[in-house]
């Protein structure tokens, strides 16, 4: 069985139909308290009107633990783009679930950033 770790701040909600039963299942991913991050790192190369413009570029990923056997980190789109398909444990939240106003309040499926 899969392990998931949530190295994203917030709890993530998979919602999914469950083979055994009629009706949608939910389950919590909690948050780890660990958090993969990586640094934006900006240049200013002109301004757009009176808006500043700035290249920028994704410094290296901290906080993701090595790989680990039926083990995937569940981490934000930023970190993903960043390790461009260097790893296949990483897993980002898609298909999302929106409530009446909108609001993200779950995913339905897990997806893995190539480039």
């Amino acid at each position: 069985q899969m392990h998931f770790i949530n190295l994203t701040p917030h709890d993530i909600q998979l919602v999914y139909q469950d083979p055994d039963l009629d009706h949608e299942s939910i389950d919590i991913i909690p948050a780890s308290g660990i958090l993969a991050r990586c640094d934006v790192i900006k240049e200013e190369v002109g301004t757009a009107g009176p808006v500043p413009v700035y290249n920028m570029t994704y410094g290296p990923v901290q906080g993701l633990p090595e790989p680990q056997a039926d083990t995937a980190y569940i981490v934000s789109s930023v970190v993903a783009q960043s390790l461009a398909g260097s790893r296949d444990d990483v897993l980002v939240p898609i298909d999302f679930v929106r409530d009446d106003q909108g609001q993200i309040t779950g995913c339905r499926s897990l997806g893995r950033l190539l480039k």
